[in-house]
C-alpha cells in the first residue's frame, strides 16, 4: 500500500487557489468565447492568444497570494472587521500583482509584435479593477470555505474518538 505524506494547510490551499482560479479562467474563456458567437462575431485565435489566456493566465499566477491571505486572515466571527480590512487590502495588492504581471507580458509581447498596442497600464488598472477584486474574493471564498470544511470534519472526527473514549471509560 502506498502511504501520503499530509498536505500542509499551505500546500492544500494554493492548490485550491490555482484550481480555483483555473477554473474562473476556463469558465470566463468560454463564457466569452459564446458571446462573441452570440453577438454575430467570432473571436479570433489572435483576440484569444493576446488577451484572454494572457489575462487569466496571469489570474492563476497571482493566485497562491488569494491562498495565503485566506490562511492569515480567516473571516470569522470574532475580528471579522479586520479580517474583512485586511482582504479589501489584499485585493488591492492582487490588482497590483495581477496587473503587473499582465503589463509585463504585453510589453514582452509588444515588444516581439511591433505592431501590438494595448491600452495603456492606466487605463487597463482602472477598468479591470472590479473583475480583478471579483476573481480575489471568488478564490479567497473558496479556499476559506474548503478549509471550514475541513476544520468540520476533522471536529467531527475528534468528537467520535472522544466519545468512544468515553463508551469505553463506562
Amino acid at each position: 500500500m502506498l502511504g501520503f505524506a499530509p498536505m500542509s494547510r499551505t500546500a492544500r490551499s494554493t492548490r485550491v487557489a490555482l484550481a480555483a482560479a483555473s477554473f474562473l479562467a476556463l469558465l470566463e474563456i468560454f463564457r466569452s468565447g459564446m458571446n462573441h458567437i452570440i453577438e454575430g462575431n467570432h473571436s479570433t485565435l489572435f483576440e484569444l492568444v493576446h488577451w484572454v489566456i494572457p489575462l487569466w493566465a496571469t489570474i492563476v499566477i497571482a493566485s497562491p497570494w488569494c491562498a495565503w491571505m485566506a490562511l492569515r486572515f480567516p473571516v470569522r466571527a470574532k475580528g471579522m472587521p479586520l479580517a474583512l480590512l485586511a482582504h479589501v487590502g489584499g485585493a488591492a495588492v492582487f490588482v497590483a500583482l495581477h496587473m503587473g504581471l499582465l503589463s509585463a507580458l504585453h510589453h514582452v509581447d509588444a515588444l516581439s509584435q511591433r505592431g501590438l498596442r494595448g491600452a495603456g497600464t492606466a487605463h487597463r488598472f482602472v477598468f479591470y479593477v472590479g473583475m480583478e477584486m471579483s476573481a480575489y474574493a471568488a478564490i479567497v471564498v473558496v479556499v476559506l470555505l474548503l478549509e471550514a470544511r475541513r476544520e468540520a470534519a476533522e471536529r467531527a472526527l475528534l468528537a467520535e474518538r472522544l466519545e468512544r473514549a468515553a463508551t469505553g471509560a463506562r
